[in-house]
């Protein structure tokens, strides 16, 4: 979703910046477990709740700031896409990356991932954290094709559908699964 309100409201070059930036926060998971730091997140479960929690605010955060976006236009009105590009090129780039990376750094769930898949193909004698890297390199290519290939059908279809009340529509939409999600982050039990 985070790609998806992106593209929608900065373009495909956003859309890029945010999977960079998850890609780099794959890599923070990684030396995280590496480190050992992933099992004391684990056992701690009021880490984990606070960790949790700010990514479930971080979530709603951003949902808001696109219903918000969303609000503030006029259905009516020309299509701010043209504007949004300028604001990405001036501003926004180092912004976005930051969504991209923060949105995977504050999730616990990634930490868990790490810590109960990494190890499992580390073998006694081998250096941790060179494997750690290598596992996260791997993950960070799927992560980076995937999600590109997504980046590159968002915008096209984004090309298609620039009147601004579709424009308006998929903003609330975005922003409301986000909100919705990180309410579900911040219930849910560990």
């Amino acid at each position: 979703m985070l790609i998806t309100r992106n593209v929608i409201a900065h373009g495909h070059k956003a859309g890029f910046i945010v999977v960079l930036g998850g890609c780099i926060g794959v890599f923070f998971h990684a030396t995280l477990s590496a480190l050992g730091l992933s099992f004391i997140l684990v056992q701690s479960a009021r880490l984990f709740e606070t960790i949790k929690l700010l990514g479930a605010l971080y979530l709603i955060f951003l949902g808001g700031q696109s219903i918000r976006r969303a609000l503030r236009q006029k259905p009516n009105g020309p299509s701010s896409l043209n504007y949004r590009a300028l604001a990405l090129e001036n501003k926004t780039g180092w912004k976005v990356f930051l969504e991209g990376f923060v949105t995977i750094m504050l999730s616990p769930e990634t930490s868990v991932f790490y810590l109960a898949i990494l190890p499992q193909f580390i073998s006694f004698g081998e250096s941790v954290l060179l494997k750690s890297f290598m596992l996260a390199s791997i993950h960070a290519i799927v992560r980076l094709v995937w999600y590109s290939t997504l980046t590159v059908f968002l915008a096209r279809i984004t090309a298609m559908l620039k009147r601004p009340r579709v424009q308006q529509w998929l903003e609330i939409t975005s922003g409301a699964t986000l909100v919705f999600l990180g309410l579900k982050i911040a219930a849910a039990r560990r």
